[in-house]
């Protein structure tokens, strides 16, 4: 994916990109860090990284994993900050009729501050509203992505399913009638 430089400078649009590409590599990173801590839950996969380093298990076990919602909460701490720095920008450009609009409209990001489990997976939609966002502004162009062209096929083929079961459904609601 390609930045598109020229879009970039035509607005005051800079530190909002490094705020976004900021939390982009946060949220994966957390995202990341909370998967392997799901699967050192397991027995087996204590014994995989158990072999492969034993120095990083022990440390690991014995100091991470057993903190983990400590330093977990290091990252709801960045995201809510994150939130509250856009909330405040869109009451200053006035995004919206009303000032408390914001968290409503991007109850995603707020619920996926919540660090408890259900609530975590919600941070994935925090990276497609960031990359929205982006492709919005014109600074990215998702459309030229595999993953893009990928979904899009699989859509294109929904769809034409979902019409297709529309028309039979027609046809023979005419079929009746006549």
């Amino acid at each position: 994916m390609k930045l598109n430089i020229k879009n970039l400078k035509k607005g005051q649009s800079i530190p909002l990109l490094i705020i976004d590409m900021v939390m982009l590599s946060l949220i994966t990173i957390n995202l990341i860090w909370m998967t392997f801590d799901f699967f050192f839950e397991a027995r087996i996969f204590q014994d995989l990284i158990s072999q492969m380093s034993e120095s990083f298990f022990a440390y690991y076990k014995n100091i991470i994993h057993p903190n983990f919602l400590l330093y977990d909460s290091i990252f709801v701490t960045i995201f809510i900050i994150e939130i509250l720095i856009r909330w405040i920008v869109s009451i200053v450009k006035k995004e919206y009729s009303n000032w408390i609009a914001f968290p409503f409209i991007h109850w995603y990001d707020v619920l996926g501050c919540i660090p408890v489990g259900g609530f975590r997976a919600l941070r994935l939609l925090r990276i497609v509203s960031i990359v929205i966002r982006l492709h919005k502004k014109q600074i990215i162009n998702i459309r030229t992505t595999w993953w893009y062209k990928l979904l899009n096929r699989y859509y294109s083929i929904l769809v034409e399913e979902v019409s297709d079961r529309v028309v039979v459904n027609v046809i023979k609601g005419v079929q009746t009638e006549i």
